[in-house]
């Protein structure tokens, strides 16, 4: 039982030692010397420099409309010496925008007999949640913060008369906002007309199908859902990183893991479903939907003679069964030129291409785009809210990816035709 005791002590007393290491007993007496010292100072005022500019200069005419990279002069009364003596640790001194400590943007080339301060406005790793909040849901507006100094991880220097100075902060740099704006516009412009006059996110009409001089010279392949899904990425991401940069100044670290496992997706998307349907390609197929094609051209125009003479009819025999009759057989000759353009690779619309086979519309088809869209739209919100690309977690990416592997795994037994079209029978008008 005494065993039992002592070390029982001998537990408690090596935990109160390191208590005590990790809280020298000097710790609390040099924080609360240093907050009596910044107690003490005050932030008098603030303004932009320009360039080789010196802050005593500028005070006599200063300038507080802002923007990122600028340079700011914040002057300290009475002076900077209390916070540049010990027990204060001065390299601790960083720049405060409406309450947030910015980490990192610390004093330029301090002087600590003189009353000014000088930061660059600059975003850094450390400080990007700061400014994030501050610059979050940019507009063309000015935005009104108060500035002060102090040390991190501590609290922020109070005003003269307990009102800080505050700097007028632009958050979107309109010239760089344009000239960014013209030049997407004209990469997305030239998108849209490789849209309409190629291939670029249609699949290619097959060689044997298409049409001759003097044909349709109006058909084009049908639009793919998986180019379809990589190119919406692709714009999504680099409108981004276009709008991260125009805002925060930010080019080089935007980019995160997130797009780029989006854009991952999408290109992988893409190449499997060229590898299905080139091993789906076989002469066999070929001819069976040649032959099946044939057919339902024939079927479109004896539906169209059939409803000729229908309307002929109609003029001198107004009766309604006749009207059912044509409205019937107009529906017959849409299905016939739909699956048409399906066994010849003709393109119909968009989302009727994207969401449909020789069958029709397809679940799988409906779920990769729908997700798609569904994410491309959070996406976009995050990066205006919190001008940073989203970090989808694993199990999201998971969901748009067993999606993706959905629609190819189901694009292989995919039919080119209809299995179950049969001939129609001869009918005399």
């Amino acid at each position: 039982m005494t065993t039992r005791c002592i070390l029982g002590l001998a537990a408690l007393a090596a935990m109160a030692a390191v208590w005590c290491g990790d809280r020298p007993a000097s710790a609390e007496p040099a924080q609360q010397s240093c907050r009596k010292a910044t107690t003490n100072s005050k932030v008098n005022d603030a303004f932009r420099l320009e360039r080789n500019q010196e802050p005593e200069q500028a005070k006599s005419s200063p300038v507080r409309t802002v923007e990122l990279k600028d340079k700011i002069a914040v002057e300290v009364t009475p002076n900077l010496e209390a916070l540049y003596e010990p027990p204060c640790n001065k390299d601790n001194i960083v720049l405060y925008l409406d309450g947030r400590a910015l980490k990192s943007v610390k004093p330029i080339a301090p002087n600590p007999d003189g009353k000014f301060l000088t930061f660059e406005l600059r975003r850094t790793e450390d400080s990007r949640q700061a400014w994030d909040a501050i610059l979050g849901k940019p507009d063309f507006d000015f935005r009104t913060v108060k500035v002060s100094v102090g040390f991190e991880g501590e609290f922020a220097l109070l005003g003269v008369g307990n009102k800080l100075p505050e700097l007028r902060l632009k958050v979107i740099p309109h010239w760089w906002f344009l000239l960014w704006c013209l030049i997407f516009f004209v990469v997305a412009l030239i998108f849209l007309r490789l849209v309409h006059s190629s291939s670029v996110i249609r699949d290619r009409l097959p060689r044997d199908r298409t049409p001759p001089a003097g044909g349709e010279a109006s058909a084009k392949g049908t639009f793919s859902l998986s180019k379809s899904q990589g190119a919406l990425w692709f714009f999504v991401i680099v409108a981004a990183y276009l709008f991260i940069g125009i805002v925060t100044g930010d080019f080089s670290d935007s980019i995160n893991s997130t797009a780029l496992i989006l854009l991952g997706i999408g290109a992988g998307t893409v190449v499997g479903s060229a590898v299905i349907d080139v091993s789906k390609n076989t002469p066999e197929a070929l001819e069976a939907e040649a032959a099946q094609a044939d057919e339902a051209k024939a079927d479109v125009d004896d539906l169209q003679l059939r409803l000729k003479a229908k309307e002929a009819r109609s003029k001198d025999d107004p009766d309604p069964d006749n009207t059912a009759s044509r409205a019937d057989l107009l529906a017959q000759k849409e299905r016939k030129h739909s699956l048409h353009l399906k066994l010849t690779g003709q393109s119909e619309s968009f989302l009727r291409d994207i969401l449909s086979d020789a069958n029709g519309v397809n679940f799988h088809r409906f779920q990769m785009a729908a997700w798609t869209f569904v994410l491309a739209i959070i996406f976009i919100k995050e990066v205006y809210e919190n001008l940073a690309m989203p970090t989808f977690n694993t199990t999201l990416l998971g969901l748009l990816g067993l999606s993706a592997g959905t629609y190819l795994g189901m694009k292989i037994p995919e039919p080119t035709r209809a299995p179950d079209h049969k001939p129609s029978p001869e009918h005399k008008p």
